[in-house]
């Protein structure tokens, strides 16, 4: 697996904290590397758009975040697939 396929799957699990092991928001270190760690992952696993957009993140990365959670529902306030418009813009 890549590293960004390791990061997805994280997600995909809910980001479960045995993968990160020093619990900074960076899976599977001791194995990738630190050098390896996306530029703007989010801190914890959260749904809140707000949090993600302060962390950093850009739109592009919070739809990947989105869709590696499964496209959570509380995300897309209108239900149009797209998520975080309410703080990103329609897109």
């Amino acid at each position: 697996m890549t590293f960004p396929q390791v990061v997805q799957y994280w997600y995909g699990l809910g980001a479960p904290t045995d993968m990160d092991d020093d619990r900074d928001g960076i899976p599977c270190e001791t194995v990738y590397g630190e050098k390896n760690a996306p530029a703007a992952t989010p801190q914890t696993t959260t749904h809140d758009c707000a949090t993600l957009q302060a962390q950093g993140m850009s739109f592009d990365e919070v739809t990947r975040y989105w869709n590696s959670l499964g496209s959570p529902a509380d995300m897309d306030d209108d239900s149009d697939g797209i998520p975080c418009e309410t703080i990103y813009g329609e897109r």
